[in-house]
C-alpha cells in the first residue's frame, strides 16, 4: 500500500488552503488536538498488554468473564483466542462517511496501528513472536495480532555430523550447514584425551 500523503486529504488540504502560510497537517493536528486527545491517540499506538494464560490481549480488551468463555468454548487454544479477543475494527472507532477518500484513510490508519502494535508488542514480549496484520473484513480494515507458531526448521538432507581429518584442505564454509538450521561446534579431536570423548 503505497504512502497516503495527509496533506492531499480533503478534510486537511481545505483546512490548509483556508490559511496563508506554509501550513500542513501537523499544524492541523496542533489546531484541532487537545491535549488529552493527543494523549489518548499515543496510548492507541502504544497500548499495555496483559498475559493470561499462555494468551497476550490488549488490556483495553480483556475482561475475565469473556476471556473465561472463549477459553472454554476453543478449548485454550492461545492463537484461536488471540485471534477473536485481538482485534480492533478501525471503522467502529472512526466516525467518517463512505467516500473512497475516507477508505483509503482508514486503510491507512490501520496499518500505521499495526505498525506501531507489533513495536510495541516485540518490547514488552522480547521472547515472542507475533503475527500482526490488518485484514479486509465486512467492518471494514480491521487489525488483529497473536502469537505466531513456532518456527520447525526443515528436516535436514544432509548428514548433520561431519569428521575433518586434522590438515585436510576444505573450506570452511563448505563443512557448515545452512545458517539457522543447527548448531555448530568445532571440536579438535587430536586435543582430546580420549577417542570417546570426542563424541560425547
Amino acid at each position: 500500500m503505497a504512502c497516503l500523503n495527509p496533506d492531499e486529504y480533503p478534510e486537511i488540504k481545505a483546512w490548509v488552503e483556508s490559511y496563508t502560510g506554509d501550513l500542513d497537517s501537523v499544524d492541523f493536528l496542533n489546531e484541532h488536538c487537545t491535549v488529552g486527545m493527543w494523549l489518548a491517540f499515543a496510548h492507541l499506538m502504544n497500548p499495555e498488554f496483559v498475559e493470561v494464560r499462555g494468551c497476550v490481549m490488549r488490556k483495553r480488551s480483556y475482561a475475565p468473564g469473556s476471556f473465561d468463555d472463549w477459553y472454554r468454548r476453543l478449548d485454550g487454544d492461545v492463537r484461536r483466542i488471540e485471534g477473536v479477543l485481538n482485534r480492533f475494527a478501525v471503522g467502529y472507532a472512526i466516525d467518517c462517511g463512505d467516500t473512497a477518500e475516507a477508505e483509503e484513510a482508514l486503510g491507512h490508519i490501520a496499518q500505521a496501528v499495526a505498525h506501531s502494535w507489533e513495536a510495541a508488542l516485540r518490547r514488552a514480549f522480547p521472547r515472542k513472536r507475533f503475527d500482526v496484520r490488518v485484514l479486509d473484513t465486512d467492518d471494514g480494515p480491521t487489525v488483529v495480532f497473536g502469537q505466531a507458531a513456532p518456527y520447525v526448521p526443515a528436516a535436514l538432507d544432509e548428514a548433520w555430523l561431519r569428521v575433518v581429518a586434522r590438515g585436510a584442505t576444505a573450506r570452511e564454509v563448505d563443512l557448515l550447514p545452512a545458517s539457522g538450521t543447527t548448531f555448530v561446534a568445532r571440536l579438535d579431536g587430536a586435543a582430546m584425551g580420549d577417542s570417546d570423548g570426542v563424541f560425547e
